[in-house]
Order: structure tokens, then C-alpha cells, then sequence
């Protein structure tokens, strides 16, 4: 409610800096879904656990092959695109799969020939579905 002198009360210049700090980046970033933080997680030795064993399986098992781990085996045509063969292991597991390069990677074509690394990036749960990025 306003003031008649147009001053606001202490509660609405409160409520507008709560407002102002929740919506900030630095707010979201501290809050973030996942986060230990947040509301409804509570703050115990298990769910802090759980955190960061989540962070290690993610930094054991990532979401991108590194590129010296991948190479090309074969490079051939189909209906007008290039299509490139490829390898790669995840968790001792060997995947063989082919990829259709997209226009811009037909223009780099030197980088997708027989022998030449590429980076590979996979969906966790599916391993065997991946891109060459």
C-alpha cells in the first residue's frame, strides 16, 4: 500500500529486495535444481553423499568421448551425403556406428578422412545413440 507522499513502507522495500535478491543469477546459481541447497532437500550426510557420488559417476563415466579416443575407420557416399564409420568403447564396451555429416562438415572434409580423430558425444542411458560433434 502506498504512502500518500508516495514513500514506500518498510515491508514493500523489503519484499522488493527479497524479489530483486531471488531473482539474481547469483541466487539461481546457488539454488539451482539439484542443488543441496534448495527447498525440500534436506541436509543430511546421505543426501550430501548422493551429491557427490553424482558428480564423480559423471566425471568417471562423461558424456563425450575424447577425440583421440575416436577414429575414423571408413568414409563412403550415400543418396548425396558422407557418411563416415566410426568406433568407440565406453565402460569396456566397443560401439561401431556411422554418422551422415551434416553440410558444414562436408566442407571440413579433410577432418572426417579415414585414420583422423574424431569427438564422439552419446546419450548415457543409450550409449550405442551418438554424434560426431
Amino acid at each position: 500500500m502506498e504512502r500518500p507522499s508516495g514513500k514506500k513502507t518498510p515491508s514493500q522495500r523489503v519484499s522488493e529486495i527479497v524479489d530483486k535478491t531471488q531473482g539474481s543469477q547469483a541466487w539461481n546459481s546457488i539454488f539451482r535444481p539439484g542443488s543441496v541447497f534448495r527447498k525440500g532437500y534436506t541436509d543430511s550426510p546421505r543426501n550430501r553423499s548422493y551429491v557427490i557420488m553424482n558428480s564423480v559417476l559423471y566425471h568417471l563415466h562423461p558424456v563425450k568421448v575424447k577425440r583421440h579416443a575416436v577414429k575414423v575407420s571408413d568414409q563412403f557416399e550415400v543418396d548425396d551425403t558422407v557418411a563416415i564409420c566410426y568406433r568407440y568403447c565406453i565402460k569396456n564396451v566397443d560401439y561401431e556406428t556411422s554418422h551422415n555429416l551434416t553440410i558444414e562438415q562436408q566442407s571440413q572434409f579433410h577432418l572426417y578422412v579415414p585414420g583422423a580423430s574424431v569427438s564422439v558425444r552419446y546419450d548415457p542411458k543409450r550409449p550405442c545413440i551418438s554424434t560426431v560433434t
